[in-house]
């Protein structure tokens, strides 16, 4: 997360960013083929740096511990398990990039020279300081702080009006 969609957000370089115009429905394929070619080449780029060789990639293992769950509840509950599994993980997808879309929506920052833009700032995400948005959403409203302050504390995210 922070090495690639904080590293480029706010930029055409990250799939999470929904462009000026874009349609939900046009957003969605985007971010999510994007999205997991991006983690492919952090993934490859982290097998690199450490020398290792591609059956090390952690991303099979993410696959296969779903499928797990996924078999795990039709052994437990029946095979109808399966299809509800796939279903609410299609859910949480449609849920979680329609908060990307909607936090990133038509955002961008200042290309500086080719490659390099400037530093990402509060104004870069937005945010939804209403008390709902806290209680319901889990700190969500402090999205802007998140990204400008990738280290801090989830304790301590501010709000931006």
């Amino acid at each position: 997360h922070t090495l690639g969609h904080h590293k480029d957000v706010a930029t055409d370089q990250d799939p999470a960013t929904s462009r000026y115009g874009e349609s939900f429905y046009e957003f969605l394929p985007r971010v999510v083929k994007g999205e997991f070619l991006s983690a492919c080449r952090i993934e490859a780029a982290r097998l690199q740096r450490k020398g290792l060789p591609w059956w090390h990639s952690e991303i099979p293992a993410y696959f296969l511990v779903s499928a797990a769950m996924a078999l795990g509840f039709a052994a437990a509950t029946g095979p109808l398990a399966v299809p509800f599994f796939l279903a609410q993980s299609a859910v949480a997808v449609l849920l979680f990039e329609s908060v990307n879309y909607l936090e990133h929506y038509g955002l961008e920052r200042r290309e500086l020279q080719p490659g390099q833009f400037e530093p990402v700032q509060p104004q870069h995400s937005w945010d939804s300081p209403a008390r709902i948005t806290n209680h319901v959403l889990f700190k969500l409203e402090r999205h802007a702080d998140h990204h400008a302050h990738a280290g801090k504390r989830y304790q301590t995210l501010q709000a931006y009006d």
